[in-house]
């Protein structure tokens, strides 16, 4: 009767360590071993009078532990991405939160000194807050240096393949009415503007329109491979 009970947690023990692993199949190896040990003769005791038994139960662990060795767990299904999941979006920083923290931050203390023209409301940058923040400190702080300047505005535009930051220092304000200002350039007919620590797909240039520099943050929305940090 024994040795039947112990063929069946034999089949137990196998199953438990494909469906569990090796360390389930293991503990209840043990506990029917002990089990077993209680329920023989003399009964309700871990000592076994018989030579039979001890045989028997040195069978049934010796089995049971090479199946929980051989056995193979099953390998659960990974969660397949659906089909219509939405691609992961890269870091954004909106650019309103960054400038009021830029502001109130040492670093803005210059800004505070100036006037200031904000129109970046519901924009964001393809970039960390960090980089962000890197980005419009370098580039006001590069503004706020030219001579004679009374104003600063920053504002954003869109591109097809990049969002656009602009940073003018005015030299004059307001400007003469009927005068005809140029407020963007192609940047091959700028000034390259080199900051280091940018992300990879950041870049900066400016021009003067006569009243004013202006410095044109281009991000890319998403990063060439191979590019390095500027």
């Amino acid at each position: 009767m024994m040795f039947a009970v112990l063929a069946a947690f034999t089949i137990l023990v196998l199953l438990a360590s494909i469906r569990a692993g090796k360390t389930a199949g293991f503990a209840l190896t043990v506990v029917t071993c002990g089990i077993a040990a209680y329920l023989m003769p003399p009964e309700f005791s871990f000592r076994i009078g018989r030579t039979r038994d001890v045989v028997t139960l040195a069978v049934f662990g010796t089995t049971a532990l090479v199946l929980t060795q051989t056995a193979r767990p099953r390998q659960r299904p990974a969660f397949a991405t659906p089909a219509w999941a939405p691609a992961a979006r890269p870091s954004e920083a909106d650019l309103a939160d960054v400038i009021a923290e830029f502001t109130a931050s040492e670093a803005g203390a210059r800004l505070r000194e100036v006037a200031v023209a904000i129109a970046v409301q519901g924009y964001a940058l393809p970039c960390t807050t960090g980089d962000t923040f890197r980005i419009l400190s370098d580039t006001v702080n590069a503004a706020l240096a030219v001579p004679g300047v009374a104003r600063i505005s920053i504002y954003a535009a869109q591109q097809p393949s990049a969002r656009r930051l602009k940073i003018v220092a005015h030299r004059v304000w307001p400007t003469p009415e009927n005068a005809i200002i140029m407020i963007g350039q192609r940047d091959s007919a700028c000034v390259p503007a080199v900051f280091p620590g940018w992300p990879a797909n950041a870049r900066a240039n400016w021009f003067d329109n006569g009243y004013a520099r202006i410095y044109q943050i281009s991000v890319a929305t998403t990063e060439a491979s191979g590019q390095t940090r500027v």
